[in-house]
């Protein structure tokens, strides 16, 4: 029981990565974008030095930084959370129905609608209260956005902001550095651009945007697995993606059992990519890698491609197929 169980939750888990991986994308192009309109704005310098710049000439240039990447970074941030809350609602369906059928035992997935009346006959309020279970979507997206974050502690939307407002600092800081240290523009533009492993501005923005993208869709996919499957179980169990990228907390935790309100929940950190599936009994011990070669063929040979929120929902034949 408990490996079906542990399959279910491990396949959502894995298609809810490729729906991250959408939105990375999204965001890659977003930074390009924004590389654009830095560099051109350092390139229009009337000076090769920074420090030929005036005082008052060199905060002319940072508020046009600044109003160029507070347009980009807006733009991301709401389509951002617009699509966390459809993905939200997609991913309380996946789950509805995913449990729904498991625990009633049909060979088909149940509608959402039988799924929703199934939940209401047999579970409970589960952990995070009737919404989950009900389609009161616009609650639970409240209740989301009033969690705190187990990986920050930050909550959802001002964790998303904080980000925004952290790249535009660093890109501003770097010009004032190189201001005082009377660096070249063309020098400055290399740096802020640097290729390769070396660091700079613009690969940490990207860098920590794809981790905070990935760490809020695995808030909010983890939110709306146990938020279903606590109104049937009333037990889970840690499950850790065990390679040489685990985190020794994730490995000490990798198959611990708790009780649902008393234990953990993922994200642990930044780019978690571990999960909780339903625990009715022992579950194997196994690499990902040895996971999925037992799986079949459809989920055998997905390689993380990147997935909309409807082709996320679409895979639920997927995940529960035998």
């Amino acid at each position: 029981m408990s490996t079906r169980l542990y399959d279910i939750a491990t396949r959502i888990q894995m298609y809810a990565e490729g729906a991250s991986a959408h939105q990375t994308h999204e965001f890659n192009r977003a930074i390009a974008r924004l590389s654009e309109a830095i560099g051109a704005e350092l390139s229009k310098a009337k000076y090769n030095k920074l420090d030929d710049l005036t005082k008052g000439e060199l905060n002319a240039l940072l508020k046009k930084l600044r109003a160029a990447q507070t347009q980009v970074y807006s733009s991301v941030n709401l389509s951002l959370i617009v699509t966390l809350e459809r993905f939200m609602t997609a991913a309380l369906d996946v789950n509805r129905i995913a449990w729904a059928t498991e625990k009633e035992g049909s060979d088909t997935p149940l509608s959402d609608r039988e799924a929703l009346a199934f939940l209401k006959n047999n579970g409970t309020a589960g952990l995070y209260g009737l919404a989950g279970i009900t389609g009161d979507n616009g609650r639970f997206w409240a209740q989301i956005k009033n969690q705190p974050m187990p990986a920050n502690g930050f909550y959802l939307l001002p964790f998303l902001a904080s980000f925004a407002t952290a790249s535009t600092a660093r890109v501003e800081n770097r010009i004032r550095q190189g201001w005082a240290n009377k660096q070249d523009i063309r020098e400055l533009i290399n740096d802020i651009y640097a290729e390769g492993d070396e660091p700079s501005a613009m690969r940490t923005a990207y860098n920590q945007g794809r981790a905070a993208i990935n760490t809020a869709f695995a808030f909010v996919a983890g939110m709306a697995s146990v938020g279903v499957a606590s109104s049937l179980h009333n037990k889970y169990t840690w499950v850790s993606v065990m390679d040489e990228r685990t985190t020794e907390e994730c490995s000490e935790l990798d198959g611990r059992v708790f009780k649902y309100g008393e234990g953990p929940i993922p994200p642990g950190h930044y780019g978690c990519r571990s999960l909780v599936a339903p625990y009715e009994g022992a579950t194997p011990n196994e690499t990902f890698n040895e996971w999925k070669e037992r799986q079949p063929e459809a989920v055998k040979n997905y390689d993380f491609e990147p997935l909309t929120v409807v082709q996320f929902s679409d895979k639920i034949g997927d995940i529960l197929s035998i």
